[in-house]
């Protein structure tokens, strides 16, 4: 694209530079000036900020010839490429123009050309002007990239040696120009590569979350149709033990009594299922978290085994959230079996609870607002990598006795409630599952705390 939109527009503003500048960019620089051209780079405001300046005498622009102070409008350009290509800040970038005169006698001739209005100063004038200003840029910006652009390199004949040489000003313009083209090349690869690298992460993102979407919708459907058969089969077979109930002596309605108690306990599976088919049940109530944790915690008293204890901190303040209250406490009665069953030995499990506020920048899947936190940790043996990306998927599980269940309504259920549930672990390291259950938005959702502000952590030895 820069030769169809760069060149033409640089152009044309070199052409008519006298006639289009509306305010001063850059700095101009005349021989008349040449010795305190290193005290006028030192007014720059912020020069050490300064990291690359582009330097014109216009004297071969673009294949348009002498424009005389109208170069300035490329040094300009030359650098808006280096703050698109190499990302250099504009403040950190110096538009210089050596205006040793013009040979163009349109320029000369107009009342609004705004340069020197002198012949174009050749010579040894010329390169000692010229290697005034490099001396200078030395001093005052040692650590910025200096750049010669349009300057016409003369081959000129030295009496004193045999052969042509070029003049300064030629060879700095050749050694600068490789070198900025070279790092100009550099930057522009460097800034490809890193958009290439984004780009692929983010098309490995989409896909894996397209993938984990796609698994966790087969998923549903699979629990749906299970829970609802199970449910009708469960059905016929307490209705029927009722029946056959009053018609058998009393000696075998024990039998029945199990039977149906079974059938009941396999109803209240299907309904962990349809948990996570479905997301939960459509009801909504005030939920007082602090409370509803207290006494989750407090109905664990009398079931830990000997030797794990547990430590409960909870943050000060009213947690208002909006849930149903029953599916909740399955929520926290899921989470702590599950690390009651991971500590294995004696040891500690940690449950908070704590409100947070969600920025937008680092939502992470969650709509930004204020939640309630609660985690659950345990220094049980851990789990791998591939473990910790199937533990929400129902019948999954690592536990002889289990029924791959609990987790996975779990997870239906805050994803109904529009929260999120995320877990951390190593093989030998333990587990830590977080949720974000969010807060209730009502201007009347005011519940007084029952329970004692904790300041510091509460631990119960259970």
């Amino acid at each position: 694209m820069t030769p169809i939109v760069y060149t033409p527009v640089v152009g044309a503003a070199v052409e008519r530079y006298s006639h289009i500048w509306r305010r001063a960019r850059g700095i101009f620089l005349v021989p008349p000036q040449q010795d305190l051209i290193e005290s006028i780079l030192r007014t720059v405001p912020n020069r050490e900020h300064v990291e690359a300046i582009v330097v014109t005498d216009a004297e071969a622009i673009l294949g348009i010839g002498d424009q005389g102070a109208g170069g300035m409008a490329i040094s300009i350009g030359k650098l808006a490429l280096y703050t698109a290509c190499g990302g250099i800040a504009p403040e950190a970038t110096l538009p210089v123009m050596l205006d040793v005169g013009t040979d163009n006698e349109e320029h000369l001739r107009d009342p609004l050309y705004l340069g020197w209005r002198h012949p174009r100063l050749r010579g040894r004038s010329y390169d000692d002007f010229v290697g005034a200003f490099v001396t200078a840029v030395a001093k005052v910006f040692p650590r910025a990239l200096l750049q010669f652009e349009g300057i016409c390199a003369v081959l000129v004949a030295d009496d004193t040696r045999p052969h042509p040489l070029y003049t300064l000003s030629g060879r700095l313009n050749i050694l600068f120009s490789y070198i900025s083209v070279v790092i100009l090349c550099y930057l522009f690869l460097m800034r490809v590569e890193q958009n290439q690298r984004k780009v692929a992460e983010y098309a490995e993102r989409l896909a894996f979350e397209q993938s984990e979407r796609e698994r966790s919708e087969m998923a549903r459907r699979l629990a749906g149709g299970m829970a609802h058969l199970i449910n009708n089969e469960m059905q016929v077979v307490m209705t029927r033990g009722h029946l056959l109930k009053h018609k058998l002596p009393e000696e075998a309605r024990a039998d029945i009594d199990a039977i149906t108690d079974m059938a009941m306990q396999a109803s209240s599976h299907t309904r962990k299922l349809l948990s996570y088919a479905e997301g939960g049940q459509q009801l909504h109530q005030r939920i007082d978290v602090r409370q509803l944790v207290q006494q989750v915690t407090d109905a664990w008293r009398h079931r830990l085994p000997e030797g794990i204890r547990l430590r409960l901190k909870i943050d000060a303040g009213t947690l208002v959230c909006d849930g149903d209250t029953s599916e909740m406490e399955q929520v926290l009665n899921g989470l702590l079996e599950n690390a009651v069953e991971a500590s294995v030995h004696a040891g500690e499990i940690a449950l908070g609870l704590e409100a947070v506020d969600v920025d937008p920048s680092k939502a992470d899947g969650l709509k930004p607002g204020r939640y309630a936190k609660i985690t659950v940790r345990d220094h049980g043996h851990g789990m791998a990598k591939a473990v910790m990306g199937r533990i929400f998927e129902p019948f999954f599980t690592t536990r002889f006795a289990g029924r791959g269940l609990g987790l996975s309504a779990i997870y239906g259920i805050i994803q109904h409630y529009g929260g999120r549930i995320a877990v951390e672990s190593a093989e030998g390291a333990g587990a830590l599952f977080t949720v974000w259950w969010p807060q209730s938005t009502e201007d009347d959702a005011e519940i007084h705390d029952r329970i004692p502000p904790s300041d510091s952590e509460n631990e119960e030895r259970i």
